[in-house]
């Protein structure tokens, strides 16, 4: 075997080896990037804010439908909120707080960034979006876009409930 065949052998061995690690480092990259949006969300979700925002909404959805157990409030529910509800209030404060929660979890979601099942668990519970996706669907309208609405990742819920039996 000629030299310039073993040093083509320690080179293909050498790239093999530097792809392993590179292919290694991405993966540890994408795990750290994971864990600081993680982070981040678990930040907003704990902030008075948010906590407050949400209890205000659980009271909102009780209103509507007092098990507030993710049954979605009526197209007509929602959209008298939106009409009747004043955008300085506090109701329509809260309510906004909590769907930009939800929206941004559903994005992150989305572009796989965060794991679907611990978006589930990991938060309050995914019940509140059957008040909060008709209120978005009513408010938006004609700009409503599935694919990155509440509405979809309150969808991937009950497939996930569904799927594990349960209701």
């Amino acid at each position: 075997m000629a030299l310039s065949d073993t040093v083509s052998i320690i080179s293909a061995a050498v790239a093999l080896v530097s792809l392993a690690f590179a292919w290694k480092a991405v993966k540890t990259a994408d795990k750290n990037h994971s864990i600081a949006l993680f982070t981040e969300l678990h930040g907003i979700y704990q902030s008075d804010s948010t906590f407050a925002a949400t209890q205000q909404v659980w009271e909102l959805y009780k209103r509507c439908i007092p098990s507030a157990d993710g049954t979605p409030i009526s197209e007509k529910q929602a959209l008298q909120f939106v009409v009747e509800t004043d955008r300085s209030s506090k109701e329509w404060k809260a309510v906004h707080d909590a769907s930009t929660f939800w929206r941004y979890l559903t994005l992150l979601v989305n572009e796989r960034f965060i794991d679907q099942e611990l978006a589930f668990h990991a938060f309050a519970s995914p019940a509140i979006l059957g008040f909060l996706y008709p209120i978005e669907r009513a408010f938006l309208s004609e700009a409503f876009d599935y694919k990155r609405s509440l509405q979809s990742l309150y969808d991937r819920w009950e497939i996930e409930k569904a799927r594990k039996g349960q209701k």
